[in-house]
């Protein structure tokens, strides 16, 4: 049984951004780069770009002010830089400066507390039609993926920006570039808990035969600062979660990833949850919400618990949700034979009500493994996405 979501409003408060002004002090005339002039234009005309845009202008007057050698200063017009090339801009200025102080720390701090309270004024007005959906204090599950409020935002403006309006934007059409997952921890968790992750991350690499690396960043106030401006790279928290188990966002092509694991697993080692999880971030789905999973198992909807039902949801290869205005489409893909021990499969009593009671049972009767480890096809999948 399905809901008809009509007008769901995750967040009730006026959506105010507060974009932060910047003076431009101009040592001599530069020369104007024509195509990252007009990217710049088209991005100050979105509402999520425009507000990043403004804070990364505040951080990157701040950094010229810290070089006491005015001939250090190059010459950039601001209004006329791509949000990737202030951040680019932003790093090469640090790097320059050198050692960072605790005026530095406190000045990304507070730029960081600023830009949390603007999120939370955020509003988002969001229409999801025939979708099975949850709503959570951090945003929406639906279609199989996790959609924060920023991340909404993010793929409202790149879908606004699509001449026919249907562009493919969501996460899980992308992976990681080259690769490559930054990543850091928040809140600092324990040491065990940290060396767990790696190890984890470290398996991954292994089954990605090496074409995928996790590279670990500090947790400091400028890498803060650097996930809320754009940069992306994958924030993981430790925090409580209603079903006690793990959530992330799928890939890595936008910004505003991030894995969160229950509080409980933070002393406790799950290693099914840990491998699940990091097979989200890299792109992977459920394998038993593909499109075409009718043809191999039955889905026991009385026994699934409200909260779960989301994610039990069949997927399409693609649908639309409405953020505010704007028509996201969200992709997801089938690939391949169906996956009975896949590491994103979910166990045969998932989410049950009553767990002496299956939620999933195969159609050829054969049993449905409480599956650990990664299957030959999970192997077969992430290599076929990277390498």
């Amino acid at each position: 049984m399905r809901k008809q979501l009509k007008n769901l409003c995750i967040f009730v408060v006026v959506l105010a951004f507060v974009l932060v002004g910047c003076t431009e002090k101009m040592l001599q005339e530069p020369t104007i780069n024509q195509t990252e002039q007009a990217i710049a234009e088209q991005e100050q005309s979105l509402p999520l770009s425009s507000w990043r845009h403004g804070y990364l202008d505040k951080a990157v007057t701040y950094e010229y002010a810290q070089f006491a050698d005015a001939s250090k200063r190059t010459v950039h017009v601001l209004s006329s830089m791509s949000i990737a090339s202030k951040l680019d801009l932003l790093e090469s200025l640090q790097q320059e400066k050198g050692k960072r102080n605790t005026a530095d720390d406190a000045f990304y701090e507070d730029l960081v507390q600023q830009m949390e309270q603007d999120v939370e004024q955020m509003h988002i007005t969001l229409i999801v039609e025939g979708e099975e959906y949850n709503v959570t204090e951090d945003g929406i599950e639906v279609g199989g993926e996790f959609f924060s409020k920023l991340g909404l935002l993010e793929m409202a403006d790149q879908a606004s920006v699509s001449n026919d309006g249907k562009r493919g934007v969501t996460a899980s059409l992308g992976k990681w570039k080259k690769g490559d997952v930054r990543y850091r921890f928040a809140d600092n968790p324990s040491s065990d808990f940290k060396q767990r992750t790696r190890r984890y991350m470290t398996e991954w690499e292994g089954v990605a035969n090496k074409n995928v690396r996790f590279t670990e960043i500090k947790n400091s106030a400028l890498n803060r600062f650097r996930w809320y401006a754009g940069d992306i790279h994958l924030k993981i928290e430790v925090k409580s979660l209603s079903h006690g188990g793990g959530s992330a966002t799928v890939g890595g092509s936008l910004p505003y990833r991030f894995m969160q694991i229950d509080n409980h697993w933070l002393r406790n080692d799950n290693p099914r949850i840990f491998r699940h999880e990091l097979g989200h971030v890299l792109g992977l789905h459920h394998e038993h919400q593909r499109h075409d999973r009718d043809d191999f198992i039955t889905i026991h909807w009385d026994n699934i618990q409200q909260e779960g039902r989301s994610q039990f949801a069949k997927n399409f290869k693609l649908f639309y949700m409405q953020v505010g205005s704007v028509n996201v489409p969200i992709g997801n893909r089938t690939d391949g034979t169906y996956d009975y021990l896949s590491i994103m499969h979910y166990f045969p009593d998932a989410f049950a009500i009553d767990d002496t009671i299956p939620t999933i049972t195969r159609k050829d009767g054969g049993v449905l493994e409480r599956n650990v480890i990664f299957s030959h096809g999970d192997t077969l999948t992430i290599r076929n996405l990277y390498y």
